[in-house]
């Protein structure tokens, strides 16, 4: 004989706290207890405040990647060249790596002219990659030696003594740095590009002189390229957090749509439009939530939520029959 517990004898889910529905809203009874409130103003504040933590945990991560990598250049990479390590080029001169790139200088003085210092010049070498060696380094003493099938070519010559600039053409990836001018050549189709540094700096008479590229400069530029570079990732936090908190409504409403009307077919009491839309504002951070699961899994985000959604809203509403 099965007894009818009064009403008033039941345990009544007590209502939501704000900090609470974190944690409840993988619990089966969470609709039931959303069903409770009476005003919806913490539904939409959970929706934009698990939206800023649904972004604002990622760009912590770059953000500290950003810094780990900023703070290890040029400095930390310089340090970890090891002392010992040389190269010699083709004419037969041997150069320490780690004092070339400490002291060289890339400088253009008022003719709009390249002028190197502390690094060999001329300086021709190719790269082949082979299965056998991997990456082969090869210093040539002009542009006839250099290997047509290379799949890299560089070419430092600012008297263009031993260049001849047609050959450029020859190569698929290649990058000539002559005395007034920086010539390249895309890879795949060899097209030719050649920018001229009167033409690059506009020909400015009034422009400060020497111009000059070395390792003291890169270093003075650190805090301009932080800013620029942490200036990037708050644009994009922005972009991203108004992504996520405003155009996925659109998203939350065709699944609370879609999820109304399963209600309906399933005869949920008391079942509405709204109530399905305030589920959705809870719903949707779980989803994203566990979107890398689901693309781990192979599934596609349109099934990965569709399968987590219809776990959540099918618990509940079992749940809420039984009731």
């Amino acid at each position: 004989m099965k007894i009818k517990v009064p009403g008033f004898l039941r345990k009544k889910e007590s209502s939501l706290g704000f900090w609470e529905r974190f944690p409840a809203v993988f619990t089966p009874n969470f609709l039931d207890r959303l069903e409770k409130e009476k005003e919806d103003g913490k539904s939409w504040g959970f929706w934009f405040l698990s939206n800023l933590f649904l972004v604002l945990i990622p760009f912590i991560v770059i953000s500290v990647g950003a810094c780990i990598l900023l703070s290890a250049f040029p400095d930390n990479a310089v340090e970890k060249i090891p002392a010992d390590a040389s190269i010699e080029i083709a004419d037969g001169s041997t150069h320490n790596v780690k004092e070339m790139v400490e002291n060289f200088s890339f400088a253009i003085n008022e003719n709009f002219e390249l002028e190197t210092a502390n690094v060999p010049d001329p300086l021709m070498f190719y790269v082949v990659d082979t299965e056998e060696e991997g990456n082969n380094l090869v210093f040539v003493d002009s542009v006839e030696e250099l290997n047509e099938g290379a799949d890299f070519v560089f070419v430092l010559d600012t008297k263009e003594r031993n260049t001849d600039i047609e050959s450029i053409g020859n190569f698929k990836n290649a990058f000539y740095l002559l005395h007034d001018r920086l010539v390249t050549t895309d890879q795949g189709d060899a097209n030719i590009e050649t920018v001229r540094f009167v033409d690059s700096i506009g020909g400015d008479s009034d422009a400060v002189f020497p111009m000059t590229l070395d390792l003291e400069t890169i270093a003075n530029s650190s805090s301009i390229i932080k800013s620029i570079v942490f200036t990037i990732i708050g644009v994009l936090f922005v972009l991203a957090y108004l992504f996520f908190a405003v155009f996925r409504l659109v998203s939350a409403l065709f699944w609370a749509l879609l999820f109304w009307v399963v209600g309906i077919i399933a005869k949920i009491k008391d079942w509405s439009f709204e109530k399905s839309f305030m589920a959705m504002l809870h719903y949707s951070f779980v989803t994203m939530l566990l979107c890398p699961l689901g693309m781990i899994l192979g599934l596609s985000p349109f099934w990965s939520a569709a399968i987590m959604l219809g776990v959540l809203f099918g618990m509940n509403f079992y749940h809420m029959k039984k009731a």
